[in-house]
């Protein structure tokens, strides 16, 4: 490993300048530690979609050239440089890489690190990321984020709010925050040089609230120097809970008498499941929800965390019965983790629900689809006139997403459904973000995940705050 000279620094590789794929390296002194090592969207899509992938024999090489992943030596597998031997080192170059929580914005290019660099996670997000790769219907190199079966060599150590971690001269204090996926944590990272804060993605508004107050005071107690946090809504003032979620789903299943209700949810959003719960049960219908939501619903259960998990119930909560392969749902259309958790689940009596139930009583069903491409789902439920479709996520803020959202209105449309949108931000709105600041005091801020870092400047002048804002360029090193 190559020597650095003493002093803090910080380079922000992904996540300056747009919202996600955060990598940030953050060095003291000979240490080296990536805070998130997640994928850039934004830059992936300018060279890559759907029908154009780069070939795995050259998937690095072709990454690094068009910009998505940065030129550094001994950070990724070595089994993927045979076309990019300069970026290849007998050592590791860095000493650990820390994700903050289980979105593939911050934890999905972990895959392409090589095995024997340490990465340092929450228990949950461990749980979740593997639950989520066990059950894809495809897998491939990028999507194999931990990769860590019989024959794996990855390093993997998981932590919980309270533990510290030494990384040689760092000392890490992770610490929950949250967020619209469980598990989710900041990091305060202590040095000889000084205390930095890292925020993750955060929010103030959540059910969960009071795991960000933790965070930012200790934050305060420990006197942070410089404080890396998002900025994804940092325009944007309007605040809705998750309360209010709750209320309107409510408001829309209730008004929906005779007729179907389809919502489309994050499967990782477990706060809005919990939600759609909810407005069922006062409703009197019963929520039914995909295998694939089912089996990372399971998965968290038996792992023994401490994060509420709704339980299947009959007449509460259900499992819908998809069809695949022949339609006929014959045991041979089912393979794999599917196979064995659809026998599971007739095992112990679970309660299973086909397309032909709900659309022979739509009035007693709530189905929640958990991905767009699930939409075809509703030529086989063919929901009577005049039902509704509630899209329960973000709405979409680039061109491919527009593109899929046209698809998806489009098949609303032709059922001759109603559309709804009914959702509540996993980010902290720009008032909340400049009170964390605030509050925590850095003396320093970089701005991170938001399309506008040079706001921060006018909003913590507007409130007489002198906290220095240094907006960060990809690849340059800020000292701190």
């Amino acid at each position: 490993m190559s020597k650095l000279g003493l002093g803090l620094g910080l380079t922000v590789y992904g996540g300056a300048g747009e919202i996600g794929g955060n990598k940030i390296l953050l060095t003291c002194g000979e240490t080296r530690l990536f805070l998130d090592f997640g994928v850039s969207f934004s830059a992936k899509r300018r060279f890559f979609g759907t029908f154009l992938q780069p070939h795995r024999y050259s998937l690095v090489r072709d990454y690094v050239l068009t910009g998505v992943l940065p030129a550094i030596r001994g950070i990724y597998r070595r089994d993927l440089l045979q076309h990019a031997a300069e970026l290849d080192d007998r050592e590791p170059s860095v000493d650990a890489v820390v994700v903050s929580h289980a979105h593939l914005d911050h934890c999905g290019h972990v895959s392409l690190i090589r095995h024997d660099i340490p990465i340092l996670l929450g228990e949950g997000a461990r749980t979740i990321i593997a639950a989520r790769e066990m059950s894809r219907n495809s897998s491939s190199i990028e999507t194999s984020i931990l990769h860590t079966g019989k024959s794996s060599t990855r390093i993997v150590k998981t932590f919980k709010t309270g533990d510290v971690i030494r990384v040689k001269e760092i000392r890490l204090e992770p610490i929950h925050v949250d967020h619209s996926v469980p598990a989710a944590y900041g990091v305060i990272a202590e040095t000889a040089e000084g205390v930095v804060a890292y925020s993750g993605d955060f929010r103030i508004h959540g059910p969960m609230r009071s795991m960000t107050r933790d965070f930012i005071e200790r934050c305060a107690e420990k006197g942070v120097d410089t404080l890396i946090i998002e900025g994804t809504r940092l325009d944007e003032y309007e605040e809705h809970s998750e309360d209010n979620v709750r209320e309107a789903l409510t408001g829309h299943i209730s008004t929906s008498s005779g007729r179907g209700v389809v919502v489309l949810v994050g499967l990782l959003d477990f706060d809005r499941l919990r939600s759609l719960l909810a407005a069922c049960e006062e409703t009197g219908r019963a929520l039914v929800i995909s295998l694939r939501h089912a089996f990372l619903l399971k998965q968290l259960a038996e792992a023994g965390l401490r994060i509420d998990v709704p339980k299947l119930e009959h007449d509460r909560l259900m499992v819908y019965h998809e069809r695949r392969g022949s339609g006929t749902f014959s045991d041979s259309d089912y393979r794999g983790w599917l196979s064995k958790f659809i026998q599971q689940l007739m095992d112990v009596g679970a309660p299973l629900v086909r397309d032909e139930e709900i659309a022979r009583s739509p009035e007693k069903y709530v189905l929640a689809l958990s991905q767009p491409e699930d939409i075809t789902e509703l030529a086989n439920i063919k929901p009577p006139a005049g039902s509704r479709f509630i899209l329960s996520t973000s709405e979409p803020h680039n061109e491919e997403q527009m593109l899929e959202m046209e698809k998806i209105r489009n098949w609303v449309d032709f059922m001759g459904m109603s559309f709804h949108h009914v959702h509540a931000s996993g980010h902290a709105s720009g008032g909340e973000i400049i009170n964390v600041i605030e509050e925590i005091n850095p003396r320093k801020i970089i701005p991170i995940h938001t399309e506008h870092p040079g706001l921060f400047a006018k909003l913590l002048r507007e409130r007489g705050l002198d906290t220095v804002v240094c907006e960060p360029r990809p690849g340059e090193t800020i000292k701190i």
